[in-house]
C-alpha cells in the first residue's frame, strides 16, 4: 500500500556541494545484502533524508530504512561513538546477524486476532504503527503470510546519489506547456473500460504472490499487454513466487532514457479472500490503461509498464527488479507509482507523495495537472503504517512519485474480503481523473516524439586544411523545413556559426562539414532541426548550453597500456594498506574486480589493487587496513600549450560506502601534488575520465606525474580499483609553425607518440646551417640505426621515421635514445618502443 512520511526539505547548499562531488554512474551496482561483522542496528531519531545522506561519508553508517519520524541504520561500535552519529540520538537495538532476516511489520489496522508478533520472530523495536522484527529464514514465511511487511537490506539506501541526481534533474527540467497530443491521451482514459478490467481481477479471488492465485493474475497480465500490441513483454522472476510482468515501449530519440509506471497486482487479506479491488487492481488497471493509450504514440524516451508482484510481502518484487536495473546500468529517469486510486470519502483530490530527491517530479506534476485535468486538485500527501513500490526506487537512488487516493482517508476495506467494487473502490470517476494525471505526467517526461537526431560525436581531429565531416540521421513525425537541419559550431568560445546539413539520399541521412580550424583549437558544436509544425530538436539535448566538442591538432604525447613495465611506482609515504596493494597483472575476476583489462586484445594487463586466486572469495585481496598509492614515471610535456589527459578506471566501494578514490597531478616530479579527481562512488565497468585542459590545473613542464590512491580507511569495506590505458594528447605550438627565425641552439622536440610502436614524428631545430646527424641508440649506447645525415639550413625541420632497426629488422621493445649532433652541439631525447 504506502510508505512512511518523509518531510520535503531541500538544503540548497548541501545539494550544490553534493552535486559537485558525487559521481553518478549509470553502471554503479547495488550489491546483495552484505553485512559487516560487528555491526548493530540502531534506531535514529530522524527521517530527514538530507541529514541522513551525509552519514555514510561522515561516519561509515548505512541507512537501511526510513519510517515516519525515524530511521534505522547499521553501524559499528566505533561509528556509534562518533559525535555525528550521536547527534541523531541513536538507540542500539541488536547486532545484525548474517543468518537472520529483518522486516518492518505494519500494525496499523491489523486485527487483534492475529498471532502475537513474538511468536513469529524477535521484536526489536515497536510503536503504534509498526515493528522491527528479526526472524530466521524459516520464520520469515510465517511472518509475511500473517502480517504486511517490508524487507530490510544491509546494502543501505543510496541517499547521496539520489539527492545529487535530483538536483541535476531539477536544473534540467524545463517549464511545461500544454501539448495537444498529451491532452488526447488524457482524454482517452475510460472509466468504463477500467471498471471492466478491475472486475476481471476481482473475479480472480485472491492474487497472493506466493501461491497459484498470483500466477493466474500474472498470465492474465501477460495476455493483456500482448493484446495491446506490445511485442516486448517479459516476466521478471526473483524467487519461486509469481513474477513481475513488464511491457516495454522503446523510445525513438533518446531510447536509453527510461521512465517507468507501475502498480502491484498481488493482493492480501488479514484473513479470508483477498479480492483487492482498490488495493491494488485499481493501480494495476491504471498501468494497463496507460499502456493501451500510449501504444500507438511514439515517445522520445523508453517507457516501462510494470505490474509488480510481492508488494504485499515486503516490496520484494520491485526491490529485486531495482537491484537488477541498477546493476544493468539502466538510465532510469523517473518512476510513477499507482497504488489505490479509486476510494473517495470526501473531497476528491489526489495526494502526491515524494521525497527530497523527487521534488522536481512533484513540482512537475503540480504544474501539468491544471493544464490537462483542471478539475482535479492535487495536495501534498504523507503516509504512515505502510509502504509501496516507489520506496524501492527511493532506496536505490531514483526519483519516484506515489499518486495516492488519500493520505488521511484511504479505503478502510483494504486487506479484507470487502475490498471490492462499490464498497472499497467506490468512485471510478475519481479513479479516471487520477489515472489521467498519471498519464499526463508520464507523457510529459517521456515526451511525444517530434524530431529525433542521432549522431556519433566527432573524436579529436588532426591539424590541417581538411574540414570535419558531420553525419546524422534525422527522423521527424512531420516534414522538415528546408535548410533547417544545420550544424552550429564555435571555436574557443567565440560566436556560434552554422553550416547546412543536406540530405545525402540515404534513409533520413544528412551530412555537412565544419570548416577546418587552427591547430590547438577547441571546437564545440551541436545539431538542430525544425519541422513544419514548428517543433525543434537539438543534439545533444539541452544545446547550446551543452554541446559536443573536439580538439584540433593534439598529438599523442604519452600513453601507457601497461602491457610493458614503464616504471610506475607502488607505495608512497603514509601508505598503510595491509592487502590489496597496487600491482601490474592480468586481473582475476570477482564480483567486484574485473576479469579483463580495458585494452583491446591482445592486451591483457592493467594495474589492479591485489589479485586473488581463481575461484577465491570477493574480499581475498581487496584493499584493507589503509591506503595504497600508484605513481607514474616522469611525463615530459615541456613546450606544450595544452594537454588532454584520459584514463580508464574501475572502482568499487561496497558494503559501507565510506571510502574514496583519489587522483593527483604534479608538475615538479612529485614534490607537490594537486587533487585532480575525487571519486566518491563505485564506477564499473571500466569508466573513462577525461581532463581536456591540464594546463588550467598546473603549468605544463617536463616533470609531470600522476598519482592514484585507493583506500579502505574507515570501517571495513570491500574496495577494489583498477587502472588502464592512460593517454595524454598535447598541442606543441612551436612544433606546428616552422619558424624562419634562427633558433638559439640545437634541439630535438619530444618524439610523438612516446611510447610508440609505429611511425614517430618530431622536429629538429638548427641554430645555423650545419651538417647534422640524428641516430637511434639503445641504453648501452649502441647505435641501432641512422635517422638523418644531411646538411640543413637554420630553422625547424620535421623528422619522421618508422620504427625499425638498420636494415628494416623489427625493433625490440624497450627504452631508446635519439641523439642529434651538429658541430660541437649535441641534443638527445629518450623514447620508449612498445611491441
Amino acid at each position: 500500500m504506502h510508505p512512511s512520511f518523509c518531510p520535503r526539505r531541500i538544503l540548497t547548499h548541501f545539494l550544490v556541494v553534493l552535486g559537485s562531488l558525487t559521481a553518478i554512474a549509470q553502471a554503479a551496482p547495488v550489491t546483495p545484502s552484505a553485512p559487516v561483522a560487528g555491526e548493530s542496528i540502531y534506531r535514529l531519531a530522524t527521517a530527514d533524508r538530507v541529514a541522513l545522506a551525509a552519514l555514510p561519508e561522515a561516519t561509515g553508517a548505512r541507512v537501511i530504512w526510513i519510517e515516519g519520524d525515524h530511521s534505522f541504520a547499521l553501524a559499528s561500535d566505533q561509528v556509534a561513538a562518533s559525535a555525528v552519529f550521536r547527534a541523531l540520538e541513536p538507540a542500539r537495538l541488536a547486532p545484525w546477524n548474517a543468518d537472520r532476516e529483518y522486516s518492518i511489520v505494519y500494525l496499523k489496522d491489523a486485527p487483534s486476532s492475529l498471532p502475537a508478533l513474538g511468536s513469529l520472530g524477535q521484536v526489536l523495536d515497536r510503536d503504534a504503527l509498526s515493528a522491527l522484527v528479526e526472524t530466521t529464514p524459516e520464520q520469515t514465511s510465517g511472518l509475511i503470510s500473517t502480517y504486511r511487511t517490508a524487507r530490510l537490506h544491509a546494502r543501505g539506501f543510496r541517499l547521496a546519489e539520489a539527492l545529487a541526481r535530483g538536483a541535476r534533474q531539477a536544473e534540467e527540467q524545463r517549464a511545461a506547456t500544454h501539448d495537444p497530443r498529451i491532452q488526447a491521451l488524457v482524454d482517452g482514459v475510460n472509466k468504463t473500460r477500467m471498471q471492466a478490467r478491475v472486475q476481471e481481477m476481482q473475479n480472480m479471488g485472491s492474487r497472493r504472490s506466493e501461491d497459484g492465485t498470483g500466477v493466474t493474475a500474472q498470465h492474465w497480465l501477460e495476455q493483456q499487454f500482448q493484446a495491446l500490441g506490445y511485442t516486448d513483454v517479459s516476466t521478471f522472476s526473483y524467487n519461486a513466487w509469481s513474477d513481475c510482468v513488464i511491457a516495454v515501449k522503446p523510445g525513438v530519440a533518446t531510447p536509453e532514457q527510461i521512465y517507468v509506471i507501475g502498480g502491484h497486482y498481488d493482493s492480501y487479506s488479514w484473513s479470508g479472500a483477498a479480492p483487492g479491488a482498490d488495493d491494488n487492481a485499481s493501480g494495476t488497471v491504471g498501468v494497463l490503461e496507460a499502456a493501451q493509450l500510449m501504444a500507438a504514440e511514439q515517445f522520445n524516451s523508453t517507457i516501462y509498464f510494470i505490474a509488480w508482484s510481492g508488494e504485499e510481502q515486503g516490496l520484494v518484487g520491485s526491490d529485486a527488479w531495482c537491484d537488477w536495473a541498477w546493476n544493468a546500468g539502466l538510465d532510469l529517469r523517473g518512476y510513477v507509482n499507482l497504488d489505490m486510486e479509486g476510494y473517495r470519502s470526501g473531497v476528491a483530490d489526489l495526494d502526491i507523495i515524494s521525497d527530497a530527491a523527487s521534488t522536481w517530479m512533484r513540482d512537475l506534476v503540480f504544474e501539468i495537472a491544471p493544464l490537462y485535468v483542471p478539475t482535479l486538485p492535487l495536495v501534498d500527501g504523507f503516509l504512515s503504517g505502510g509502504s509501496s513500490d516507489h520506496a524501492s526506487f527511493w532506496a536505490h537512488g531514483w526519483p519516484a512519485l506515489f499518486l495516492f487516493e488519500d493520505s488521511d482517508n484511504y479505503s478502510p476495506y483494504i486487506h479484507s474480503s470487502s475490498d471490492v467494487i462499490g464498497t472499497s473502490l467506490n468512485d471510478f470517476q475519481f479513479m479516471e481523473d487520477n489515472i489521467q494525471v498519471a498519464i499526463a505526467l508520464l507523457a510529459t517526461m517521456a515526451q511525444p516524439f517530434t524530431i529525433g537526431i542521432q549522431h556519433t560525436p566527432l573524436a579529436d581531429q588532426p591539424g590541417g586544411v581538411d574540414p570535419y565531416p558531420i553525419v546524422a540521421t534525422v527522423v521527424a513525425a512531420q516534414p522538415l523545413v528546408a535548410d533547417s537541419t544545420r550544424v552550429w559550431y564555435r571555436t574557443d568560445g567565440s560566436a556560434w556559426h552554422s553550416a547546412l546539413l543536406a540530405p545525402t539520399g540515404g534513409m533520413n541521412t544528412f551530412a555537412g562539414f565544419i570548416p577546418a580550424q587552427p591547430a590547438g583549437s577547441f571546437v564545440e558544436y551541436y545539431l538542430r532541426a525544425r519541422d513544419q509544425s514548428g517543433a525543434v530538436a537539438v543534439d545533444p539535448s539541452g544545446a547550446p548550453a551543452s554541446s559536443h566538442a573536439f580538439d584540433v591538432g593534439l598529438d599523442l604525447a604519452w600513453s601507457d597500456d601497461f602491457e610493458l613495465d614503464r616504471g610506475w611506482t607502488v607505495g608512497a609515504p603514509g601508505d598503510n594498506a595491509t592487502s590489496g596493494l597496487w600491482l601490474r597483472a592480468d586481473p582475476v575476476g570477482t564480483d567486484y574486480q574485473p576479469e579483463d583489462d580495458h585494452t583491446v586484445d591482445p592486451g591483457h594487463v592493467c594495474f589492479v589493487t591485489g589479485n586473488g586466486a581463481v575461484g577465491g572469495g570477493n574480499g581475498d585481496q581487496d584493499v584493507d587496513g589503509g591506503k595504497t598509492t600508484l605513481t607514474s614515471p616522469i611525463i615530459d610535456l615541456s613546450g606544450a600549450a595544452r594537454a588532454k589527459l584520459g584514463y580508464w578506471r574501475w572502482y568499487v566501494d561496497e558494503t559501507r560506502y565510506d571510502d574514496d578514490f583519489y587522483v593527483y597531478l604534479s608538475n615538479d616530479g612529485g614534490a607537490n601534488w594537486t587533487l585532480l579527481e575525487l571519486v566518491l562512488d563505485s564506477l564499473r565497468p571500466f569508466t573513462q575520465a577525461q581532463f581536456r585542459d591540464l594546463e588550467t590545473v598546473l603549468p605544463l613542464t617536463g616533470q609531470m606525474r600522476l598519482r592514484f590512491v585507493a583506500e579502505d580507511v574507515s570501517g571495513a569495506s570491500l574496495v577494489e580499483a583498477a587502472l588502464d590505458d592512460v593517454t595524454i594528447r598535447a598541442f606543441f605550438p612551436a612544433e606546428v609553425a616552422l619558424e624562419s627565425v634562427a633558433p638559439a641552439r640545437l634541439a630535438l622536440s619530444a618524439p610523438r607518440p612516446n611510447p610508440g610502436s609505429g611511425d614517430v614524428a618530431m622536429n629538429l631545430v638548427l641554430p645555423t646551417r650545419s651538417a647534422v646527424t640524428v641516430s637511434l641508440h639503445d641504453p648501452s649506447g649502441r647505435r641501432v640505426r641512422s635517422l638523418l645525415e644531411k646538411t640543413l639550413d637554420a630553422g625547424v625541420h620535421p623528422l619522421n621515421w618508422r620504427v625499425t632497426e638498420e636494415g628494416g629488422r623489427e625493433l625490440a621493445a624497450g627504452v631508446y635514445f635519439i641523439v642529434a649532433r651538429a658541430g660541437a652541439e649535441t641534443a638527445r631525447r629518450s623514447w620508449v618502443h612498445l611491441r
